[in-house]
C-alpha cells in the first residue's frame, strides 16, 4: 500500500535528525578520549589525545 509522500519525507527527516544527533554525541565523546602508555621500566609515560596529539610526557630522574 503506497504511503503519503509527505509522511515518507517527514519520517526520513526525523531519521536524519536522529542520526545527526547520535553522530554529534559520538564526536563529542571521542574528543574526550585519551590514552597513556608507559615504558617497561616505568621511566617514561606518554599521553595522547583523541587525534594522537601529545598531551603529557613524564620522565623519571632515571630516564635516559
Amino acid at each position: 500500500m503506497p504511503q503519503n509522500p509527505d509522511d515518507l519525507l517527514a519520517d526520513w527527516n526525523r531519521r536524519v535528525r536522529q542520526q545527526t544527533e547520535t553522530t554529534l554525541e559520538l564526536s563529542r565523546r571521542m574528543e574526550q578520549v585519551d590514552a597513556s602508555a608507559q615504558s617497561a621500566d616505568r621511566d617514561v609515560t606518554v599521553t595522547v589525545d583523541h587525534s594522537g596529539g601529545l598531551t603529557a610526557l613524564a620522565l623519571t630522574h632515571e630516564a635516559p
